[in-house]
């Protein structure tokens, strides 16, 4: 299952409020509001991910980015 409580994409520790979808081996995210430039967001899969993708997913992780300007 891929919802809010499994992949979790956050900024300051608050949710990022968004659209979680599943195709073919794929898992994308959609913010429903515009990311901030020049600030670093968190994205966290929970071991519960695993399964989704055909190969199988790296689970669980933990990945941190900035947006550009």
């Amino acid at each position: 299952t891929v919802d809010d409580v499994t992949f979790l994409v956050t900024v300051g520790g608050v949710d990022v409020p968004g659209t979680r979808s599943v195709s073919g081996g794929t898992i994308s995210f959609s913010p429903t509001v515009a990311l901030a430039p020049l600030t670093e967001y968190r994205v966290q899969l929970t071991a519960d991910v695993m399964g989704v993708a055909p190969r199988g997913a790296i689970a669980p992780l933990d990945y941190v980015f900035t947006t550009s300007a």
